[in-house]
This record gives C-alpha cells, sequence and structure tokens, in this order.
C-alpha cells in the first residue's frame, strides 16, 4: 500500500507528488500488455525509485537473473533508512532477459523495471506476493520490449487491524394459565382408578427489550521486522467510546497482539465500530484500523422465552413439560379408591382431590378438583370338618441265594419269602369346608372379586368350587364353596378373602375337630411281586400274614455276544408292594456269568527253491603274437538266479483259552477251521487229536496245532472253544512272508585254469566275478585255440551250470608282422605292460 505519511503532511504536497509522477509519465511511449495477475503498467520516465513513487522502502536487483534476494539492505526511505530485514526474500524466475515472474515473503506495493531510457510502473493495491510477466515499456522500433537494465520493488510496513462486535441484549416474555378438569366425579371399587383429563393453558402474551451491549476483539498484527509499541481505542458511532483493555503495548516483529472491548448502548440501533491502532514506536511503522458494524439481531438473553409448567398433584410436583409459543398441556390424572380395609365403614369411603398448575418462571398457577366415591365387598362365612382313619402296615421280603457263579448256558434258582405285619392306625386327612359369601353395596355396577380362603396357623390355602373368582350384583350376594385339607385336628381360624383390584376385604369362621366326619381306609391289603416288569399278586391280607414261598430261576446267556472279554454280570431286583399304601420291600440277586477266552497263533511257513545261471566272457577273442610272446586276457564272470520255486506251505500255532471263573475248572472242546487246509491237527496234551481242553479256574490252557496249505495266499484262521454247546471264536489273519527254508540259495564258482573264483548267495545277486589269465607263449608258428570254462555248484542239491570263452592266437611263420601301429592299438589292453617299448629290438633288426 502507498503511504503518503512519509511525505511531510498536508494534501497539497500530495497533489504535488501526483502532479510530478503524472509529469513523468511518458504517453508517448508504449508501456505494454499488463501483468499476469491484469495489472497494466505505466510509463514513467528517466531513472524513477521507489522514493519517487512514494513508497517507503525498495529493494533494488540489477539485472534480472533469475534466484532469491534476501532484503540485507534498504532503498529509497523518506525517512532516512531503516534496518534491514533479512528474514523477507523476493524470488525472480522465468526470467529471458525481457520479461520474468516474482515472488515475495512481504506484501509488495509497486514493482518498476527499468529498461531503455524509461521504466514500467506496476502498482499493486491491496499488495501482492506474487505475478508474473513483467517487462520494460516497448522498444517502438522492433515492438518487443526493451532488455531489463534493474528491477525495484517498493514496499512499506504497517500493523494490519482487524475486529470482531458481538451485539448482545436481553428479551423479556409475558406468560397467562388457567386449568380445567374432565370428569370432577367417580363412583369405583376399592382399589379401583379411573382417569380424569387436565387442561393447562399457558399464553404468551408480549416481551420487553432491554441491556443492549456490543463487544469483541481487536488483532493487532505486526508483519513487519521491528518490534513496536502501540495504542488503541475504540469508538462505537455517533461518539460512543468502548472501554479497551490490552494485555501488552508492545508487538515484537511477525507477532500478534488480540485486545478485548465492551461498552453498553442505549437502544438497538444499527451503529459501526471502529478500532484505531497508532504506532508510537518507531515512527516509519504505521498504524492501522479496522471497523464492524454493530448490528442487532435475535436477542443473546431471552427471559421465560421458553417456561416449564408443572402440576401438583398430592403434593409432589410433576413436570408437564416446556413451551415457547402459547400451548395447551392436556394430560391424565389417574384416581384410585385405597385398598386399605380400615377405611371402608360399611363398604364405603370417600375423598376429594385439589389439583394445581403453575409456571415455573413466574410462578404463576391455576387449579381443579375431583371428588372420588369408593366401594368394597363385605364378606362373611362358616365352616365344617372332616378326617380319614388310615391302618398302617410293614412288609418285608427275604431271597436265598442273592448272587450265582455260572459258565454260559447254565442257571440256578433263588428262593423268596415275602410277609405283612399291620401295626395300629394313624389319623389323616384332616380337612374343613363350608360356603363364602359376598355382599356389593355399589349402587350401579356389578363387582367381580377374586377369592381366597386360609386357615392359620400354616397358611394353609383352600379350595374354591367357584374357581377363586365371583360376581356379585349391585346392592346383591353371591355364595361359593370351599374345601381345606389340614395338617391335623387343631383348632384353627378360617380367613375367607375377597381381592377387588389389590384391596383385600375378609370375613373369618372357627375350624374345630369336636365332631368331624370319619372315612377309615386301608383295613384290607392286596400284596403284589415285580419281576422283571411283570407283577403277580400274591394274595390279601386284614391282620398279619406269611404269604407261600416262590422259586426265580436265573440264567446265563449262550449268546457269545453278550460276553465281553469272557465275562458278565447282571442284577435282578424282585418288588413285592402293598397296593393300597405303596410299601415295598426288594431283593435283589446277582448274577456272574462266564465264557471261554480264545486265541491263538498263525505262523505260516514255506521253502523256496533256487536256479542259477553263468554267464563268462573275456576281452580278446583272437590275438596275433610273436613266438615266444604272451598276452594277459581279462575275464568277467556273472552269476545270477534264474528262477524261484515255492512249496511246503504250511501253518502252526497255539489255541489258548482263558478261564475268568474264580473258583470253578472249565471244560471246553477245541476245534480249528482254515481254508483249503489239509492234514489239520489238534493237540490239547493227550497227543495229536486230542480237543479235549480243561482250564483251571482264574487261569489258562491251551493246545498245539498244524496246517498244510496248497499256496501261499492270504488266509485267516478260526478257532473255537465249545462250552455247554455254546461255540466261542478267535480269528488270526496271516500272510506269507519270506521263506522259512531255503534250497540252493548259494553256489560255488570255479574256473578250469584259474581254479576257486568264491561263492554267490541269492541275496547278493547278480554278483560279478573278474579275473586275468596269460595266453601264450607259443615256441611254434600256427593258430592255437586257448579255451577256459567257469563252472557253478549249489549248495544243496548240487546242480551244476557252466560257460566257456575261447581265444584264437595266431604266431606267423614270416618275419615279424606286427607294426608299431598294432602294438601301440594293444598295448592299454588289460593290466598289461605297453609292448611297443618291448618289441623296438624285432623292428630295428632282431629275429621276428
Amino acid at each position: 500500500m502507498k503511504r503518503n505519511r512519509f511525505f511531510v503532511v498536508g494534501s497539497v504536497v500530495v497533489l504535488l507528488f501526483v502532479s510530478v509522477l503524472a509529469a513523468r509519465a511518458v504517453l508517448a511511449e508504449d508501456a505494454g500488455p499488463p501483468s499476469g495477475k491484469g495489472i497494466p503498467p505505466i510509463v514513467l520516465d528517466d531513472n524513477p525509485d521507489c522514493g519517487d513513487a512514494g513508497y517507503g522502502f525498495g529493494f533494488k536487483v540489477n539485472g534480472d537473473d533469475n534466484g532469491i534476494y534476501y532484503l540485507t539492505a534498504t532503498y529509497g526511505s523518506l525517512t532516512g533508512g531503516a534496518p534491514s530485514d533479512p528474514g523477507n526474500s523476493i524470488t525472480i524466475s522465468n526470467s529471458n532477459g525481457t520479461t520474468f515472474d516474482w515472488s515475495a515473503t512481504l506484501g509488495i506495493d509497486a514493482v518498476i523495471v527499468k529498461g531503455g531510457n524509461n521504466a514500467n510502473l506496476y502498482e499493486y493495491d491491496p499488495e501482492e506476493t506474487s505475478d508474473s510477466g513483467l517487462h520494460p515499456p516497448i522498444n517502438s522500433n522492433t515492438g518487443q520490449p526493451y532488455g531489463i537494465s534493474h528491477i525495484e520493488f517498493c514496499y512499506d510496513y504497517e500493523v494490519v487491524v482487524s475486529k470482531t462486535a458481538e451485539t448482545a441484549f436481553t428479551r423479556t416474555y409475558n406468560w397467562t394459565i388457567t386449568k380445567a378438569v374432565v370428569p370432577d366425579e367417580h363412583w369405583l371399587f376399592a382399589g379401583g382408578s379411573a382417569d380424569s383429563t387436565y387442561g393447562v393453558n399457558v399464553s404468551k402474551t408480549g416481551y420487553t427489550d432491554s441491556g443492549w451491549a456490543v463487544s469483541g476483539t481487536i488483532t493487532i498484527h505486526n508483519p513487519t521486522p521491528f518490534d513496536v509499541l502501540v495504542s488503541v481505542s475504540d469508538v462505537v458511532s455517533p461518539a460512543i467510546g468502548a472501554t479497551v483493555a490490552c494485555p501488552a503495548s508492545a508487538i515484537v516483529a511477525g507477532g500478534t497482539l488480540v485486545c478485548t472491548y465492551i461498552t453498553s448502548l442505549p437502544d438497538g440501533a444499527a451503529r459501526t465500530n471502529t478500532a484505531t491502532v497508532s504506532v508510537t514506536t518507531p515512527a516509519y511503522v504505521g498504524g492501522g484500523t479496522a471497523t464492524a458494524a454493530v448490528t442487532f439481531g435475535d436477542p443473546t438473553t431471552e427471559v421465560n422465552a421458553t417456561i416449564n409448567v408443572q402440576d401438583v398433584f398430592d403434593g409432589a410436583p410433576k413436570a408437564l413439560g416446556s413451551t415457547s409459543v402459547t400451548h395447551t398441556f392436556t394430560y391424565p390424572r389417574t384416581f384410585t379408591c385405597p385398598t386399605d380395609a380400615s377405611l371402608f365403614v360399611d363398604g364405603f369411603y370417600s375423598f376429594t382431590k385439589n389439583n394445581t398448575a403453575s409456571i415455573v418462571e413466574t410462578g404463576q398457577s391455576a387449579n381443579a378438583s375431583v371428588e372420588v366415591n369408593c366401594y368394597a365387598p363385605i364378606v362373611s362365612k362358616d365352616a365344617h370338618t372332616s378326617l380319614t382313619r388310615t391302618w398302617n402296615w410293614e412288609i418285608s421280603k427275604d431271597v436265598d441265594p442273592d448272587e450265582h457263579w455260572l459258565f454260559a448256558g447254565e442257571d440256578d434258582d433263588s428262593t423268596y419269602t415275602v410277609s405283612v405285619d399291620k401295626t395300629g392306625s394313624t389319623d389323616s386327612d384332616w380337612a374343613v369346608e363350608g360356603a363364602i359369601t359376598v355382599y356389593n353395596p355399589h349402587p350401579t355396577a356389578a363387582m367381580t372379586v377374586a377369592l381366597s380362603d386360609v386357615i392359620t396357623p400354616g397358611d394353609i390355602a383352600a379350595v374354591l368350587d367357584c374357581g377363586g373368582s365371583l360376581e356379585v350384583q349391585p346392592l346383591s350376594s353371591a355364595t361359593c364353596g370351599y374345601s381345606a385339607d389340614l395338617p391335623n385336628a387343631d383348632e384353627r381360624d378360617n380367613t375367607a378373602t375377597a381381592a377387588l383390584n389389590g384391596a383385600s376385604f375378609s370375613g373369618a369362621a372357627d375350624v374345630e375337630f369336636d365332631d368331624p366326619e370319619i372315612t377309615e381306609e386301608d383295613e384290607e391289603i392286596t400284596v403284589t411281586d415285580t419281576f422283571m416288569g411283570t407283577t403277580t399278586q400274591l394274595g390279601t391280607a386284614t391282620d398279619d400274614h406269611t404269604f407261600p414261598v416262590y422259586d426265580r430261576t436265573f440264567a446265563c446267556s449262550d449268546d457269545p455276544d453278550d460276553y465281553t472279554a469272557g465275562a458278565y454280570s447282571y442284577q435282578r431286583q424282585n418288588t413285592a408292594e402293598i397296593v393300597e399304601t405303596g410299601q415295598t420291600d426288594s431283593e435283589t440277586v446277582t448274577v456272574h456269568c462266564y465264557a471261554p477266552v480264545v486265541s491263538k497263533t498263525a505262523d505260516p511257513s514255506y521253502t523256496r527253491t533256487y536256479e542259477w545261471e553263468l554267464d563268462k566272457s573275456g576281452d580278446q577273442s583272437n590275438l596275433t603274437l610273436a613266438l615266444g610272446q604272451s598276452f594277459l586276457v581279462n575275464y568277467t564272470v556273472t552269476v545270477d538266479v534264474s528262477g524261484t520255486s515255492d512249496d511246503d506251505f504250511g501253518v502252526s500255532g497255539e489255541i489258548k483259552v482263558a478261564n475268568l471263573h474264580p473258583s470253578a475248572a472249565m471244560n471246553v472242546t477245541i476245534s480249528d477251521s482254515l481254508a483249503g487246509a489239509s492234514n489239520l491237527v489238534i493237540d490239547c496234551g493227550g497227543g495229536p487229536g486230542d480237543t479235549s481242553l480243561t482250564v483251571p479256574a482264574g487261569d489258562d490252557s491251551s493246545c498245539d496245532y498244524s496246517a498244510a496249505l496248497p499256496d501261499k495266499a492270504d488266509r485267516t484262521n478260526y478257532a473255537t472253544a465249545t462250552l455247554n454247546g455254546i461255540d466261542f471264536t478267535a480269528s488270526k489273519a496271516f500272510s506269507f512272508g519270506d521263506p522259512t527254508s531255503e534250497v540252493d540259495e548259494c553256489i560255488q564258482v570255479d574256473d578250469d585254469k584259474y581254479g576257486s573264483l568264491g561263492t554267490a548267495c541269492a541275496d547278493d545277486s547278480p554278483k560279478t566275478l573278474q579275473y586275468s589269465l596269460t595266453v601264450g607263449p607259443y615256441e611254434a608258428c600256427g593258430t592255437y585255440e586257448f579255451t577256459n570254462t567257469a563252472t557253478f555248484e549249489t549248495n544243496d542239491t548240487g546242480a551244476t551250470g557252466g560257460d566257456s570263452w575261447t581265444v584264437i592266437a595266431d604266431v606267423p611263420c614270416q618275419g615279424c608282422t606286427l607294426t608299431i601301429g598294432y602294438w601301440k592299438n594293444h598295448a592299454g589292453f588289460g593290466p598289461q605292460p605297453d609292448m611297443v617299448s618291448d618289441l623296438l629290438p624285432v623292428w630295428l633288426g632282431a629275429p621276428g
């Protein structure tokens, strides 16, 4: 912002400055297009600076190089200079010698771009922190801007002032209240309820305003690099001074000071609020002002804008609700007749309720009254007693024996005895019965009561033949029969209660057993006996009596599946009962059952016979030798199993039987079953064919068995122990693995010229044997055959086999026909040495 306060104060001087600036403008020269932000340049003649343009400070950049320039010095200060400002900077970018862009960390008021004889002035109001496309004036010869000579950024310092204005005033509202109720009288039964509906009307009749005021904050920001001292004032038009409170008068460079103000106003008229900030130090930083409109809208405080209405009923206030407009609150009140029987005289009681509503905030109120008439039942009753005389009995039962130990398929008997004794009589089933009468005094409505009848002490509830509910017509009576069982013949009070809407009304009678009605029970009894779900009648008795004895048979199962690990047990309970009294006595017989526990082993066996083959080869089959010359030939013999045959299949093992009976030996017959078997033999200790086995108590015994089989297929072998005609079986699955016997599994290998070559067995076949034999020397020329044979013989049957290899040796008769190339080719065969050197004498003229 241009700050003319740096000039001599007075409008004449300011106008003079404007005239001078206008005089310096070169109207004939084209300033060129506006900047990127639309600022049109003004051409100034000669070489103007920021002081000429009326700004407090200027920062000059010679040339137009891109880069960041820090404000470390001042320029053109009208006040004679100011401290440096290293905290702010200006950045020049996109410069091409004639145009450039700029940005700054502080507000810039104007930019002077010098080029040619003049300069372009770009002025910003308000200040800007960036722009683009700035340039010097246009060169009329080229139609393009002059080249940039230098750039000067113009700025000045002032504080920034802003403020708020918050208005406040109070509005108080006026109200009236009225109240009505329908109906205002009720006729009810005791404990009964009925509603009356109340209407409470509140009307909003106007308001009064007061307490106008304005307050707010004055915010002073110091964007300059200098610490400042300020003074602050605030005025509301036309001339109402506000009270200003600032926490300090100093603001550090870049700091902010927030002050508050407040003042009362005479009315709610619209006004303007102006804050004025003066900088007292330093002189080259300007102050500022800020304004805010003082406008009154809705009240900031409302008194009784919304009211709360309550209703006082039986002395207890209850909120009806709140409202901010004229409103009628409609609500019910429930009136209930009391349940306290002492309040009723001859079945009648009445009362009146006054009900008051009020506005909580103003204390205004209105009321209404309701009258309530209450009616109750009048109860009376009688009582008649009775009892039952029951004869007492005892029952006893015995069994012999009460435990059995048996083998599967066996049984045994136990004998039972039942007796009854008549031991006296007992009175019971004391009872009372009678009628309950209820009178209804209500003049117009029928009464339905819930009846109950209780005998005390003991709080014994009677059974009512009316189901506990009785309807009684107005000004009439109704009756209900009742009965109750009692624990004894003590004298008691019998009270009938009629409950109506939670209220209870009673009538009473005495319960006495001076002359009761008597019923006799169980003078004669019937006795039954129950065994395994079947009930048998033993007879009747009128006095002490023993019934004839009887037997029960207990057997052990003949189903092998019933036995687990050779045993199981069960119990049979036999109960005698007096039918009339339900008295019982029981005896339990325990039966232990035992069966053979069969297990077996199965060991398969068979014989395997091996067949062999032999193959022989040598690394030479034809040789050419000199007289007296020999040659080492390498031989390989391979032996292998050429086939096998299996026979003599069989299985053998042990059949074991365990007897878990604690005291008796077990006699069983053993058998064995095996698919495809022949010559199956069992020996239980008496020799082959003995299948009878005695197993001591708590012990086990075993039999041996064996059988021939046609092949080595997988099988399952079944062994059976028969006890009392019942078969108990165990199985054993088996598979043939390695042979249990081997024939010719090994051989001896020999060579007719070399001798023994060693042995070979089936588990290491095929096996290769290697050895060497020398062919030659021969003392006469001619053709020779060198044949040797390898043979084998098996270790069990002596079976033999063999293979031969022949080497043809040619010994020439005329000279030496063996060339150096031949011996080189043969020198490396086998383990023999290089023959070339050995034969050199022959090639050099020695006799061939």
